[in-house]
């Protein structure tokens, strides 16, 4: 389980996202030191920043849907939805 991250760097997080949404990718070292050009933080609202941003581009990639023992994996890659069934019983 994760930490809960303060407003600030929620807010933070999303505006970046909006403002240049393809720079961010899912890995934490290269989204810190994006962050780090951009934004004026201390160390640990900037890593805070880099981490809420790997995981929101995580999770837009990938949703995870559950009905009736079958789990449907939507991958979302430019703009191309592609759907992956499994039953994992």
């Amino acid at each position: 389980m994760g930490r809960i991250k303060s407003l600030p760097i929620k807010r933070t997080t999303r505006e970046l996202l909006e403002k240049y949404p393809t720079l961010f990718t899912e890995d934490f070292e290269h989204n810190k030191k994006v962050v780090s050009r951009i934004v004026e933080a201390d160390k640990k609202t900037k890593n805070g920043i880099a981490g809420y941003l790997s995981r929101l581009v995580k999770k837009s990639k990938q949703k995870v849907y559950k009905s009736s023992g079958l789990y449907s994996i939507r991958l979302m890659t430019r703009g191309v939805v592609s759907k992956v069934c499994k039953n994992l019983s």
